[in-house]
């Protein structure tokens, strides 16, 4: 699968799921690939500001969202990460195999790794 379109699908609910300002897809619902010059900006994992949306660090906000639902009282029916997921999977028609675990343990600590990831499972 052309990673465009997957990068496309995952900015497009990572935007759902983080409400980023100024947002992370355009009118089009495509993926902002330069992003450099943002304010705020978004951080690559080393904490300097990321030019390129493959760049970003997603893991502690994957974690942070985690920890969010735990602490929630009532937590919500399904955790926003499953739902994150689904909303990828629903977009791109295809079963990769992902968990939400996966995302909190950073085994995909960026947006490029996410995508490259799915890409393996939705040629």
């Amino acid at each position: 699968m052309d990673e465009q379109k997957i990068l496309n699908a995952i900015c497009k609910c990572l935007q759902v799921l983080a409400n980023f300002k100024p947002a992370i897809v355009d009118n089009n619902g495509n993926a902002v690939g330069d992003i450099s010059g943002r304010q705020p900006p978004l951080h690559k994992k080393d904490g300097t500001p990321a030019g390129n949306i493959k760049e970003v660090y997603v893991c502690d906000l994957f974690k942070k969202i985690d920890a969010d639902d735990k602490k929630a009282n009532p937590p919500p029916p399904v955790p926003r990460l499953a739902v994150f997921l689904k909303c990828v999977r629903d977009a791109l028609h295809c079963d990769f195999a992902m968990e939400p675990e996966q995302l909190v343990d950073c085994e995909f600590p960026t947006i490029g790794d996410l995508a490259f990831e799915i890409q393996q499972d939705c040629p």
